[in-house]
C-alpha cells in the first residue's frame, strides 16, 4: 500500500507522511531493519527541510545502533544536517557516534574523538559525561589506572547526575569482577546509589550493594535446617547469577552442591538442574548442558526437574512425577464421585488415598479439601449427623496443619471461624506431609524454543524480590545505550 501511495503521489508532504507512517508501523511491529529502510527512503526524497532531514537521520541512527550496524549508525548520526540542531541535540548525535566506535573496539579512535569533543566550548555543559566517555575508552584500551583516575574526576564535575552515578558504578564493578574486593566494590556501589536511584546506575549500584550485603549475611549464618545444608550455597549461587552477573562463581557453587556427599532433598536437585540450564542459556554450551540434563534424569528420576530436563533434551516424555501420579489418582476419585458412587464408602476413601500416598503434592491438598467439603455437605443434609460435621471440622483442621499457606488452608480457616470452631490446627498424628513442599518450577519459554522452569527458584526473599525472571533469566546489560543522551 505504501509503495502504491508513493508511486501515485508526487507531493513531497504526502510522500513524507507515508514513509514516516510506514517506518513507525515497522517499529511498532518490531521490524527495525524494515523501519530503517523506510527512513533511508525518506532521506532520498527531495524537498525535505533541514530539520526534517536531521530528524530522519537521528531516527535512522538509533535504529542502526539497535541493530548493531555501527558504521551505518555513525553515518546517520554525523550527517551534515546535525549542524542545524540545537547544541544538546548535536551532542546527542556526537555521543552516539562515539559509542559506535567503542562498540567496535576502536578505542584509540574513540578516545581521540572524546578529547576533541571535550575541547568544544559549546559542549562545556556536558564535560562530566565527556570525561566519563573518555574513561570508558581508556578502560577499554586496557589502561585501568588512568581510567580509574578519570572516573574519580567525574563526580566532582557534576555531583548529582547520571554520569556521577555511572562513574561510581564502573569503579565498583571493576573492584568486584577484576580485583574481587567485595568491600571496596560495595562502597562504590553505595556511592552510586547515593547519587540517586532515579538514575540507571544509581539503581544498579543499590542492587549490587544489597546483593553483596546479603552475600555476607549468608556466609556467616548457620544453616536454617539440618536437612537443607546447602541452602546458603544455593542462595549465594543465585545472588552471583541474577544480582551480580557472575556466571562462573554461580556455576562453581552449584557444582559444589551437586558433588557434596551431604544429602539435601531440596537443593541438590535444583542445583543439578540449574547448572545444566545455565550452561545452555547463558553459555550456549549444549554439549555440557545435555550431559548435565542426563545427570538429572539419572540421579533424580521422578522429579519435576527430571521431567523438565527430559523436555529440554527433546526426548519423548517418560518421567512420571509424584504430582502426575497424584493427579491420576485424584481423577479416579473424581470419576467415582461424579459417577454416583457411595460417598462415605468409596469416594471419600479414594480421595484419602491421594493424601496418604502422595502427601507432599498439590493434588493432595486439593483432595483433603474435597474430603472436608463432602463431610460438611453430608452433615448439613442430615441434621442428626453431628458426627459427620465433627469429621468435617477435623478435616479442615488437618488441612490447615498439613497444607499451610495454600488457598485451601485459607478457606478452611474461614470455615472453622464461621462454625465457631477453634481455627488453631492441632498437631497432626503420624508422618505429616511437608509443610513447605519443594516449589515446582515456573513455566516459560527459552530462546532455544523449549518450555523451561525457572532454573533457580528463589526461596530467599532477599533474592526473590528482585530476581523473578519469567522464561529465560534476565542477563543484566552493563553497557548503557545511546538513549541516555536524550536527557540533555
Amino acid at each position: 500500500v505504501i509503495e502504491e501511495i508513493l508511486a501515485r503521489n508526487p507531493s513531497v508532504n504526502i510522500r513524507r507522511e507515508a514513509l514516516l507512517l510506514a517506518a513507525q508501523m515497522e517499529v511498532d511491529g518490531n521490524s527495525k531493519d524494515a523501519a530503517l529502510g523506510f527512513y533511508e527512503k525518506l532521506l532520498a526524497e527531495k524537498g525535505l527541510s533541514q530539520e526534517a532531514r536531521a530528524e530522519a537521520h537521528w531516527a535512522a541512527a538509533r535504529l542502526a545502533f539497535d541493530l548493531g550496524q555501527w558504521d551505518r549508525a555513525r553515518a546517520h548520526a554525523l550527517a551534515e544536517e546535525r549542524r542545524s540542531l540545537q547544541t544538546r541535540l548535536q551532542y546527542r548525535n556526537e555521543k552516539l557516534a562515539l559509542l559506535c566506535l567503542y562498540r567496535q573496539g576502536l578505542f584509540a579512535e574513540g578516545i581521540a574523538e572524546a578529547k576533541d569533543l571535550a575541547k568544544r566550548k559549546a559542549f562545556y555543559p556536558f564535560r562530566a559525561e565527556l570525561r566519563l566517555l573518555l574513561a570508558r575508552g581508556v578502560e577499554g584500551a586496557g589502561d585501568w589506572k588512568l581510567a580509574a583516575s578519570l572516573y574519580h574526576e567525574v563526580p566532582p564535575l557534576s555531583p548529582k547526575t547520571a554520569p556521577a552515578a555511572e562513574a561510581y558504578y564502573r569503579l565498583g564493578d571493576h573492584e568486584l569482577n577484576v580485583f574481587h574486593r567485595e568491600d571496596s566494590a560495595r562502597a562504590f556501589f553505595d556511592s552510586a546509589a547515593a547519587v540517586g536511584e532515579i538514575f540507571e546506575y544509581g539503581r544498579l549500584g543499590a542492587g549490587k550493594s544489597q546483593a553483596l550485603s546479603r552475600l555476607t549475611e549468608l556466609r556467616k549464618a548457620p544453616p536454617p535446617d539440618s536437612t537443607q545444608p546447602h541452602y546458603q550455597e544455593f542462595m549465594i549461587a543465585e545472588l552471583f547469577l541474577f544480582r551480580l552477573a557472575q556466571v562462573d562463581s554461580a556455576l562453581t557453587r552449584l557444582d559444589q552442591i551437586v558433588q557434596s556427599p551431604k544429602p539435601d532433598s531440596a537443593y541438590t536437585v535444583r542445583a543439578a538442574y540449574a547448572r545444566a540450564f545455565i550452561q545452555e542459556e547463558f553459555r550456549g554450551d549444549t554439549v555440557k548442558s545435555d550431559s548435565q540434563y542426563h545427570y538429572v534424569l539419572k540421579h533424580f528420576p521422578g522429579t519435576e526437574w527430571a521431567k523438565q530436563a527430559e523436555k529440554n533434551l527433546g526426548l519423548k516424555p517418560t518421567v512420571e512425577t509424584d504430582e502426575d501420579k497424584a493427579h491420576a489418582l485424584f481423577l479416579t476419585a473424581e470419576e467415582m464421585r461424579f459417577g454416583g458412587e457411595d460417598l462415605q464408602g468409596k469416594v471419600v476413601p479414594a480421595y484419602r488415598e491421594v493424601v496418604k500416598r502422595y502427601p507432599g503434592t498439590r493434588q493432595a491438598a486439593q483432595a483433603q479439601f474435597v474430603i472436608a467439603c463432602l463431610h460438611e455437605d453430608l452433615g448439613h443434609r442430615d441434621s442428626a449427623s453431628v458426627g459427620i460435621l465433627d469429621s468435617a471440622k477435623a478435616d479442615y483442621r488437618e488441612l490447615q496443619s498439613r497444607y499451610k499457606g495454600t488457598i485451601y488452608a485459607g478457606i478452611a480457616e474461614g470455615k472453622l471461624a464461621a462454625a465457631g470452631a477453634s481455627v488453631a490446627p492441632p498437631s497432626v498424628k503420624g508422618p505429616p506431609a511437608a509443610a513447605t513442599p519443594v516449589p515446582m518450577p515456573e513455566s516459560g519459554t527459552s530462546e532455544a524454543g523449549h518450555e523451561i522452569p525457572r532454573p533457580m527458584p528463589a526461596t530467599d526473599t532477599a533474592v526473590a524480590d528482585t530476581a523473578e525472571p519469567s522464561g529465560k533469566p534476565h542477563k543484566e546489560e552493563l553497557e548503557p545505550n545511546y538513549e541516555n543522551v536524550d536527557q540533555y
